[in-house]
């Protein structure tokens, strides 16, 4: 086609499935493959590589915590315990114990701490570039979530503060933490789920258990097992790590094992559609919790015939409902319906109480770092949620194929990325 001309230099595309990354690193070093993740074991060499480029995605990794209070207890063993993962205040003491931002250096090549369940490719108005998370309905749940005065920071506004605020959440705090260990086992032991002296015993699943899995294992384990120094589960926590293959999420739903990573991804341009990967039997990893159980009372300002307030209670799923407009729901609240700007306020109290059960515990915001072969160029390296980076459709060549071969050939068959 006419507009086409000069472009789709690409003229043949060759997949090849490798299994481990380090057989694909040899080969890219070969010049036998055009592109590679950079692997958490070579960042510190690679990641400032001239070729290395580093893409967002709306993927956010969590902790994903057993809900199932009956799979649970039935997977209890003598002198040990699993049920502790019922008590809200022991999932709020995971959330608070974790470095986040430290995680994702030690564990992650390039992602960045994630508190929410979105993350900053998520769009709320498209059209107009509205992201989500930079809203201030968005900034207020974080710092509302993890107990930071944003009226305390500097700012004219309360815009500016809300930034400021934001800015500074770490997630982390360790001596909240260990209290709320205490309370877990105090509720847990008048409730008669727990005994002095049992270990609480966690089993973590994966899908295959790989160096980046063990990687995020042992960072877990050895960052739980400090938090509960000085508590009363001090010398009483262990973990272990289990490959529960293709499975492994639906067991997890099921109640099989206590602790995934997972998460979502998709709909990056609807986030108030995308909270039902959060709240639907369909598709929330926390199957022991039901949505449709909880009541939130909250109110919709100038959202009635006249701009006028509407306060409701109804349980989250009927929320739910209500902001997309699903046919039966009590309001209409959909996109169609509603500026975006109105709808956010319902979006952000969704995200809070979702957060606030501690089932889902954010921890990554998805980056991943690559590098690109000498052999060819994207047209741009600066991210477009629309465009990528232009694709094989504006992708251009240092080298044909020819050409490439005798550069290989050169460099004795080894190119240098660093």
């Amino acid at each position: 086609m006419e507009e086409n001309e000069g472009l789709y230099q690409v003229d043949r595309i060759v997949c090849e499935t490798i299994k481990e990354w380090n057989t694909a690193w040899i080969k890219f070093q070969a010049g036998e493959i055009d592109g590679i993740g950079i692997d958490v074991s070579i960042a510190q060499d690679y990641k400032g590589s001239e070729r290395a480029y580093f893409t967002p995605d709306d993927f956010v990794q969590s902790l994903q915590l057993q809900s199932n209070y009956e799979a649970l207890k039935g997977r209890e063993e003598e002198g040990y315990n699993k049920t502790i993962l019922a008590q809200e205040d022991f999932r709020k003491a995971l959330s608070l114990g974790i470095d986040r931002a430290d995680y994702n250096r030690v564990c992650t090549t390039s992602s960045l701490a994630g508190f929410g369940l979105f993350n900053s490719m998520h769009y709320y108005d498209v059209e107009n570039g509205g992201v989500y998370r930079n809203t201030d309905e968005a900034r207020k749940v974080l710092c509302e979530v993890y107990n930071v005065d944003w009226t305390q920071f500097p700012g004219e506004t309360d815009s500016e503060k809300l930034a400021a605020a934001e800015s500074k959440i770490t997630g982390k705090d360790t001596s909240a933490a260990k209290e709320l260990i205490d309370s877990a086992v105090e509720k847990s032991i008048l409730a008669g789920d727990y005994k002095e002296g049992d270990t609480v015993l966690l089993t973590m699943g994966t899908s295959v258990i790989n160096e980046a899995v063990q990687r995020q294992f042992d960072y877990l384990e050895k960052t739980y097992t400090e938090l509960c120094v000085g508590t009363k589960l001090e010398g009483k926590i262990k973990f272990e790590l289990k490959d529960f293959a293709e499975a492994w999420a639906d067991d997890f739903r099921s109640g099989a094992y206590d602790i995934c990573t997972g998460g979502w991804t998709g709909a990056a341009w609807d986030p108030g559609y995308f909270l039902l990967a959060y709240l639907s039997d369909a598709n929330r990893y926390a199957l022991g919790w039901d949505p449709t159980s909880v009541n939130m009372t909250f109110t919709m300002k100038g959202v009635g015939e006249n701009g006028e307030d509407i306060t409701e209670t109804m349980n989250l799923m009927d929320w739910y409902y209500c902001l997309n407009g699903a046919t039966g729901a009590k309001y209409n609240w959909s996109a169609s319906a509603l500026p975006q700007e109105k709808r956010l306020q319902l979006i952000a109290a969704l995200e809070k109480e979702i957060l606030l059960t501690y089932y889902c515990v954010p921890i990554r915001n998805n980056f991943s770092a690559s590098l690109l072969s000498y052999k060819m160029e994207y047209i741009t390296y600066e991210y477009n949620t629309f465009m990528g980076y232009g694709g094989i459709k504006y992708a251009y060549f240092n080298y044909d194929d020819a050409e490439w071969a005798d550069y290989v050939a050169s460099q004795n068959g080894q190119l240098n990325y660093k």
